[in-house]
Order: C-alpha cells, then structure tokens, then sequence
C-alpha cells in the first residue's frame, strides 16, 4: 500500500473517489468520500464527519491507499481451464 504524505494529499485523493485505509492498533479504519462528507468505516463504527473534523481528528495519522488486490489470487488462465472442464 502506498503511503500518503500528509492531509491535503488524502482530500485529494478521496475527491478522486479513492478509498483511504489506516490502522489504529489492531484494527482498520477505512474513509471514503461520500457527497460532501467523509465516511468512516470499521468493525465497531460507521459514520459521516466533515472535513474539517476529520483534519481535527486525523492529522497526526498515517493513510495508505486503498487497494482491492483480490485480483491477485484469481488466475484467469486457471478459471478458464477450470470451467472448460465438462463435469459429468
């Protein structure tokens, strides 16, 4: 995951509908940007805060990228080799 250096960075981004993640302990806090809010998402929370409280918030915190690899794990040539198979 790419880091991202600091907020102005994160906002940008998240106008570029990207999905931010960092990591507070053990748990993931996901951000998104949703109309002109900031949606917040982990395992105990969901909400909704302006950016003005997610600076107060989260300015001293590290944000990465976002980014979906469960492309990884899937092998196109397998699948394809997968299904051609007739099963009886």
């Amino acid at each position: 995951m790419e880091q991202i250096k600091d907020l102005k960075e994160a906002y940008l981004l998240l106008n570029e509908k990207a999905v931010l993640v960092s990591v507070f302990g053990q748990r993931k806090s996901y951000f998104a940007l949703k109309k002109d809010s900031i949606f917040v998402s982990n395992e105990q929370l969901n909400c909704y805060i302006k950016f003005e409280q997610f600076e107060e918030l989260f300015e001293n915190q590290k944000f990465y990228l976002y980014e979906d690899d469960k492309d990884e794990f899937v092998s196109l040539e397998k699948d394809r080799e997968y299904y051609s198979i007739k099963h009886k």
